[in-house]
């Protein structure tokens, strides 16, 4: 009979600590922070701000889709190699315009030296 009773007992206790680890889970749960929002990003250059070189926009229609998304993505997250190869794309391309946009972004994130 004594050992019945043990084995009731211990039982109860096993019980009695699973439910406090629960309870002191729940009282101390992880409640991560609140997301603050990804501001908009926003156009480095542009017509209407100092130092723009072109009376008017690029017209980026002429050129290939999202060429403009890729250069501002690049130089926004200052990824120095997609900069150089977008460089190197836009070199070959007759107007000076892209070729200073993107020149301008590597300067700005110092990928480029101011030499180049």
């Amino acid at each position: 009979m004594n050992t019945k009773r043990l084995i009731v007992l211990a039982a109860i206790e096993t019980v009695a600590i699973a439910l406090g680890v629960c309870l002191l889970l729940f009282a101390f749960r992880y409640t991560p922070p609140t997301s603050t929002p990804i501001p908009a990003p926003s156009k480095t250059w542009s017509p209407e701000q100092t130092g723009w070189p072109y009376s008017s926009p690029i017209a980026w229609e002429k050129y290939r889709p999202y060429l403009q998304e890729e250069i501002d993505t690049a130089g926004m997250a200052k990824n120095c190699i997609k900069l150089e190869r977008l460089f190197q794309e836009v070199a070959d391309q007759p107007e000076d315009e892209l070729l200073t946009y993107v020149s301008r972004w590597g300067s700005h994130t110092k990928c480029f030296d101011e030499d180049e």
